[in-house]
């Protein structure tokens, strides 16, 4: 897989942030909690919200629960032309996420290690990103939420490679479990296949007609990621920030131009 270069942000105007059709934008930022950060976006969180951040014990936990659902927020609010703190969020009976009053705005996100990545669509979609760990028991892991096929496929890679396997394959996973709004029950009734990232192909369920496609998103050695749309060959734009701040900054820039 070709992945497309990180987007030139200052080659785009406001017009260009509309919701993708037939692709999806995705945007990759660490989450890094300061204070000053934390008290600008706990402001655009609704009450429930603020209530689900205070369940969180430590102070780092419930921070960067605020700064990451604080930043999903503006970044949405500049596909939904709405202010961030007006967006309602609805759940689906597996806790998907969506908006009330944007039906046609379809997105996902999720975050490991530090890092975050949202990901934007018309339709239906998922996106999974997962730390890779050298201490991981990825063979008892695999056996127990791995498809035989997947798990046949991994033995088979060189040694080396074994470990970004397992992490590509459970990214591709995650992905498609929340892109269809179900729970790790359905992980070993598919296959995404085993292969180290970079990579993209059909989701398999057996007997039943292609319709999903994951691909792998490249956003650094130290993890794994991946999208699943009903593309099957999903244009991608990236967004990649370095800074939780510089992401805010351009939302906002692009707000006073649109």
């Amino acid at each position: 897989m070709n992945n497309p270069p990180t987007t030139d942000k200052s080659s785009l105007s406001a017009g260009e942030l509309s919701v993708p059709q037939a692709s999806a934008d995705v945007w990759v930022l660490p989450i890094r909690a300061n204070r000053e950060l934390v008290g600008q976006l706990q402001q655009t969180l609704s009450s429930d919200e603020i209530a689900r951040a205070l369940h969180f014990r430590a102070d780092d936990d419930r921070d960067l629960f605020i700064v990451g659902r604080g930043i999903l927020r503006k970044i949405l609010s500049r596909y939904a032309s709405e202010p961030a703190q007006k967006l309602v969020f609805r759940y689906g009976l597996k806790g998907k996420p969506y908006l009330r009053d944007h039906s046609y705005l379809q997105f996902n996100l999720g975050h490991s290690g530090g890092l975050a990545v949202y990901a934007i669509s018309g339709k239906e979609l998922g996106v999974d990103i997962e730390l890779v760990k050298p201490s991981t028991d990825w063979r008892k892991i695999s056996k127990r939420f791995f498809s035989p096929r997947e798990v046949e496929e991994l033995e088979r890679l060189d040694p080396t490679q074994q470990l970004r396997g397992f992490f590509s394959c459970w990214a591709r996973k995650e992905a498609y479990i929340k892109a269809i709004g179900q729970g790790i029950a359905t992980l070993a009734k598919f296959s995404a296949g085993a292969q180290p990232s970079p990579g993209e192909g059909p989701i398999d369920e057996e007997g039943k007609p292609r319709k999903w496609y994951f691909k792998d998103l490249k956003v650094g050695d130290e993890h794994a990621c991946a999208i699943v749309t009903q593309f099957d060959q999903c244009r991608i734009r990236l967004f990649r920030f370095s800074r939780a701040e510089d992401c805010l900054r351009f939302i906002n820039e692009e707000n006073r131009h649109g």
